[in-house]
């Protein structure tokens, strides 16, 4: 293997594991709006009353006590192959009752199906959710669906907020090790001439 070949797979290492940070469009809502996202069903935005984790914005469904119905979704571009990071505030306002989201990603199968479970409080107790992918596909699609029945939804709405989804960067001894072949490489190049 020529040097000129270990630089470009080590370029395109590079390349294909750099962190991307935001991926995600819009994921603390502070546009105001549900500006990157599609949203069906009974959403709103929010501001710090029913709670928020990052600025002053944040997504609440089935607000009006009614039963489900709330979907918000979008589209992300990932690396096939990459790993990735799913990481969101989660909380439910109000009423002591149950309400249950469905955080859903699906690239070229599904990557993740979980549903979040929790009781309202006053004022709103967020915690933090991490999902772990590994993308199957150049899109992957994020979807939060609201699961909660008219009952458990009368007094009581979740909230959602801080919502990221970032490439996990290749551990360190990747990179000593591929600086170890370059080297190699150059020495052995030295020795041929």
């Amino acid at each position: 293997m020529g040097i000129k070949s270990i630089a470009l797979a080590a370029t395109t290492l590079i390349l294909s594991t750099s962190a991307n940070a935001m991926i995600v469009s819009n994921g603390s809502f502070e546009t105001g709006d549900f500006t990157g996202w599609v949203s069906t069903g009974i959403n709103n935005i929010v501001t710090t009353t029913e709670g928020s984790t990052d600025g002053i914005y944040a997504a609440s469904f089935n607000g009006g006590n009614v039963a489900g119905s709330g979907i918000l979704s979008q589209s992300i571009t990932t690396v096939i192959g990459n790993t990735y990071l799913l990481k969101l505030d989660y909380g439910v306002f109000g009423a002591p009752k149950t309400q249950n989201l469905q955080v859903e990603l699906i690239g070229a199968s599904t990557l993740l199906n979980q549903t979040l479970s929790d009781e309202g409080n006053n004022p709103n107790i967020f915690a933090e959710f991490s999902f772990g992918f590994i993308a199957n596909s150049t899109s992957t699609t994020l979807s939060f669906t609201d699961l909660t029945t008219s009952v458990e939804s009368f007094g009581a709405d979740f909230v959602i907020d801080n919502i990221s989804v970032s490439a996990v960067p290749v551990p360190a001894a990747i990179w000593l090790f591929g600086s170890g072949l370059l080297g190699l490489a150059g020495v052995a190049r030295r020795k041929k001439a």
